[in-house]
């Protein structure tokens, strides 16, 4: 079987959920470093979604202190070293431009300690 076959062929990524434990804060850094814009928001819960121009979006849920559970989002970008330049210039901790044989990444740490990484893919046509 395919994996078209498994997994259906309605099915997307739609939203990736991170877990976060200054829910306020963070949800600012990633409205103003990195661009985000608030789609659906409630405050009582603590849960947030952003989205950028990529089409998926990212899940804010805060959870208590102490508490461990995250994911690593990926954001693919087509000129990595603009955005890695427009990111620092933003005061965003982003790591050096990794060579990959896929392509590019630099990784972002945001201010909790989440990884997160953009990349530019690199085909060869």
């Amino acid at each position: 079987r395919s994996n078209r076959d498994v997994t259906g062929n309605n099915m997307k990524l739609d939203i990736v959920e991170l877990k976060v434990h200054n829910w306020k804060a963070m949800v600012e850094w990633y409205e103003k470093s990195l661009g985000f814009i608030v789609k659906f928001r409630e405050d009582d819960h603590q849960f947030v979604l952003l989205a950028n121009s990529g089409g998926a979006m990212l899940g804010l849920y805060g959870i208590e202190a102490g508490t461990y559970a995250n994911f690593v989002p990926y954001m693919k970008v087509k000129d990595i070293t603009v955005e890695v330049s427009v990111l620092k210039k933003k005061g965003v901790s982003v790591g050096t431009i990794e060579e990959r044989h896929w392509g590019k990444r630099a990784k972002i740490v945001d201010p909790e300690g989440n990884i997160l990484y953009i990349y530019e893919e690199e085909r060869g046509d």
